[in-house]
């Protein structure tokens, strides 16, 4: 079915990303995104756009990383999905860093810090 497509591809996507197969991975998650788009569900639309986003930053497409992540922090936000808000905060503190935009890279930074305190504490109980 196409959840589960959506959900193996974004993973697999995400393994790829952390060896270093930029390629591999936009060219797994371009087809994957209007496939997730037309299921609606916020917890598989997120994390692609926040993974096509991360593969654009290893290939210096930092306007197209900024609007990708920003897209699947959005969505994250309207579904209140806090690991994939985390995740997109910490990318985009990274990329703001990468691109000189300091005070943006700060408010990402404590954005994610935050939560990431918050996720700890919850798995705690």
């Amino acid at each position: 079915d196409n959840m589960g497509l959506v959900i193996c591809k974004t993973s697999i996507s995400q393994i790829y990303l952390k060896q270093n197969r930029i390629e591999d991975a936009a060219n797994l998650l371009k087809p994957t995104l209007p496939i997730a788009q037309g299921l609606g569900d916020g917890f598989l639309i997120a994390p692609v756009y926040i993974n096509l986003g991360w593969s654009q930053m290893f290939t210096k497409e930092y306007n197209l990383a900024e609007k990708n992540i920003l897209e699947g922090l959005n969505v994250a936000e309207k579904f209140n999905l806090r690991h994939s808000v985390a995740r997109a905060s910490h990318l985009l503190s990274e990329l703001y860093q990468k691109t000189e935009k300091f005070k943006e890279a700060l408010t990402y930074t404590i954005k994610a810090e935050k939560l990431d305190a918050l996720l700890f504490r919850s798995r705690e109980h």
